[in-house]
């Protein structure tokens, strides 16, 4: 039998133009990641987020959903050596958390909407 299917470590997401600077910052002032756009020939550029394991692209389109919709979506997880200082830097610059009534975990969203949570990098050793 064949090995079952294995998730990569990419991801497409999409956030409406008006978040574009909004999310640029984030990345790259909040969690430490690199952002490029790229001419995608797409009505917005493309960016492309780099982290420390994986990268993913951002599609900023006029019909994504609106910030308070976007919880439907997936949900991404940010692996960090050091979780606390990271939720401590997420404080700081204001990024909205909260829990869900079926997970003991903390969850953020990003500027689009976006719901994520921070995990120690030991949990994927």
């Amino acid at each position: 039998m064949a090995d079952p299917a294995a998730l990569s470590n990419r991801l497409h997401l999409f956030a409406r133009p008006s978040h574009r600077d909004a999310m640029r910052v984030f990345f790259t002032e909040v969690l430490d990641c690199t952002y490029d756009e790229v001419d995608g020939g797409l009505e917005h550029p493309v960016a492309i987020v780099r982290a420390a394991r994986g990268a993913f692209s951002i599609e900023y389109r006029d019909d994504a959903y609106a910030a308070d919709e976007t919880w439907r979506g997936a949900w991404i997880e940010f692996a960090v050596d050091d979780r606390e200082a990271m939720q401590q830097r997420l404080r700081e610059a204001g990024v909205p958390e909260f829990r869900h009534p079926g997970s003991a975990q903390l969850y953020y969203r990003m500027p689009n909407g976006q719901v994520f949570r921070v995990i120690p990098n030991a949990v994927l050793r």
